[in-house]
């Protein structure tokens, strides 16, 4: 395996995790979020990118500030819920929602639920990365050090 291999192994692993972790913990709506994860990858390094709503999905959204009102209305369009009054419009609901945040903050804020558990799956990850970079310079050196014995 190559240190890119063991790069592309990394991102995908931490990709699938993540996506595991938004769905057990029912941090999904639409499946943009998810479907926005993608990485980059090289001999040297890489980088993992996303929508800025992981951030929100890891730490939550502090009290403050309403948030755009129109993103609180598809939220609510792609997680499918509907007012139980059939008088309430969606434009209702979501300035509901958006008071409730505005002046406590999310549930994953606040404590009341976990948000995503960004931090550990990346370093559960790591300690494998580490590992299989370590083993493919382990079999360059050796398959170096063979080849200046023959000389």
């Amino acid at each position: 395996m190559t240190t890119r291999e063991a790069l592309d192994t990394f991102f995908e692993s931490i990709i699938g995790q993540l996506r595991e972790d938004q769905s057990a913990k029912g941090i999904t709506a639409s499946g943009r979020s998810s479907d926005s994860l993608a990485y980059g990858t090289n001999e040297t390094g890489g980088q993992l990118t996303g929508s800025n709503y992981f951030y929100w999905q890891i730490v939550g959204r502090k009290p403050g500030k309403f948030a755009p009102p129109e993103a609180i209305e598809q939220w609510i369009k792609d997680k499918g819920i509907t007012p139980n009054d059939p008088k309430t419009t969606i434009k209702q609901l979501a300035f509901l929602f958006n008071r409730k945040m505005a002046t406590k903050g999310t549930d994953i804020f606040i404590g009341k639920r976990s948000g995503l558990s960004f931090d550990q799956i990346v370093d559960k990850n790591m300690s494998i990365l580490l590992g299989n970079i370590a083993q493919t310079k382990v079999k360059e050196v050796t398959t170096f050090l063979k080849a200046e014995l023959v000389k």
